[in-house]
């Protein structure tokens, strides 16, 4: 039984949160601590040993203890987000939780010695970023015709005349490939539109499956609005929320080009936001490789066709190359190389997937790979869903380069030999590229790829949703004082 102190100075009442650590012995009685707010522990009658530690006397954890920590109440939290909390965002700890962390501080601490104190000023908010339903974003899903999407595409400016010119000789194949698509029932195809037609409103954005996992979103279009925009994108990201119902992984990936500045805020932005571990973004460039071009294979380069024994050394060298969420979003597994689940999924209303992958081996080292994606036509207005990735061993020497680029352009064309277009869509580095200029393939355009996964999700979302807060609010205040006039 301790000594009561009679002289003890009164507490200063808590009302930021904080919590109480028993330190230099000091009695408080009961009545004190109940009028400050905090319910003693249960096994002591009289009084109890507190200190209230400053501010300036508090320990500072290690982030990846605080990081563990939190992931207990909430698991999808990230290191990035183990910060200073304001109070009003604060969680509340269980007793168990705290004292798992003050054991970390002190490894003879016990239940008796804590306490914690919500703060009455500034309620935790509990609740997490809620998510707009995609009807109150005002999208439909897969309500438009291939015919009126595509009369939408060139009536806002996305199918110019330039690229009109281009799509000319494939356009009618490139409709009845979506016209197909869209009849699966495996929703190969979707599309999310947003309309006010009184005002003249409109906005669209699509996605199509890519691999088993693995969408590929693209083709933001907008009668200038922004609210609109903004619409359909969280639209399509919640439509991939509430699908994302299984325990296998999942990837979206974008392609943009870096010199549109729209494009660059929204998705340039991923890795700053979702993190290097769930994310990636690539600088590419985009060169047209003419099927009919003089290439040849180099006698000291072996070139041989990825099989299952193969899986392992590929992936790790994806990983090595490019990025580790590259190789996972990839679906590089035993007996799922040339996609032959998914191509059961095209075939079903008409179509075909395939893929094919080449390594290229100098010395018995992997030194590139070329990833050929065989798919119908026009799924993306630059024939991206043909497209051939060449990837190159980082820190090979200059003069090997040509001969391993060469090496595996002039194998890969082999699988382009039914394809409607007159040239191979290579995507690579931009050294890669330059090299392909000297050997008189010219760069089409730059282009940037992001792949984010599903464990970023609800991130991705938020960082869209942060984008156009602005840009909603202005349009309120422009309604509002168009009602007012």
């Amino acid at each position: 039984m301790l000594k009561k102190n009679n002289k003890q100075k009164k507490v200063k009442p808590n009302l930021s949160g904080e919590f109480i650590l028993s330190k230099n012995k000091k009695n408080i009685k009961i009545s004190q601590l109940k009028s400050i707010g905090i319910s003693p522990p249960k096994n002591i009658e009289n009084h109890v040993d507190v200190k209230h530690i400053s501010l300036k006397e508090r320990i500072s954890l290690d982030k990846n203890d605080l990081l563990k920590l939190a992931k207990k109440i909430n698991p999808t939290t990230q290191k990035k987000d183990i910060n200073y909390i304001p109070f009003e965002k604060r969680i509340p700890l269980s007793n168990n939780h705290l004292l798992e962390l003050a054991k970390k501080v002190n490894p003879t601490m016990n239940v008796p010695d804590i306490s914690f104190k919500i703060s009455k000023k500034y309620p935790p908010n509990k609740t997490s970023l809620a998510l707009e339903t995609i009807k109150s974003l005002g999208c439909k899903i897969n309500e438009i015709s291939t015919e009126e999407l595509f009369y939408k595409y060139e009536q806002n400016g996305f199918i110019y005349p330039e690229k009109k010119k281009k799509l000319a000789p494939y356009l009618e194949k490139v409709r009845e490939n979506w016209r197909k698509l869209s009849k699966s029932k495996k929703t190969l195809l979707t599309v999310l539109t947003s309309e006010t037609s009184d005002k003249g409103v409109w906005a669209s954005v699509c996605g199509w499956k890519e691999l088993d996992s693995f969408w590929c979103c693209q083709h933001l279009v907008s009668s200038g609005n922004p609210v609109a925009s903004r619409s359909v994108l969280l639209g399509f990201q919640k439509y991939l929320i509430d699908q994302s119902t299984s325990k296998k992984e999942e990837f979206v990936q974008n392609w943009f080009r870096p010199n549109n500045k729209y494009a660059n805020k929204v998705f340039g932005s991923l890795q700053k936001t979702v993190g290097p571990k769930k994310s990636c973004l690539f600088e590419f460039c985009y060169s047209g490789v003419q099927l009919q071009s003089n290439l040849k294979t180099s006698r000291e380069t072996i070139i041989k066709e990825c099989t299952n024994e193969d899986i392992s050394e590929l992936t790790k060298f994806l990983a090595d190359n490019r990025h580790s969420v590259f190789a996972k979003s990839g679906e590089f597994t035993k007996n799922n190389i040339h996609l032959e689940s998914m191509n059961e999924n095209y075939k079903a209303v008409g179509l075909f997937k395939r893929r094919h992958i080449l390594l290229a081996y100098l010395n018995k080292v992997l030194v590139g790979a070329a990833i050929i994606y065989r798919s119908p036509i026009g799924l993306n207005f630059s024939f991206l869903e043909n497209r051939c990735e060449l990837i190159i061993k980082n820190q090979l020497p200059d003069n090997h380069l040509p001969t391993i680029c060469e090496s595996l352009l002039d194998q890969a064309r082999n699988f382009y030999q039914n394809f409607e277009a007159p040239y191979i869509p290579v995507i690579t580095d931009p050294h890669s590229a330059t090299i392909l200029t000297i050997m008189g393939h010219d760069i089409i355009r730059k282009y940037n790829q992001s792949i984010w996964s599903k464990d970023s999700y609800y991130d991705w979302y938020k960082n869209v949703d942060t984008i156009f807060s602005k840009v909603v609010e202005r349009e309120k205040k422009k309604h509002l004082l168009t009602k007012l006039r």
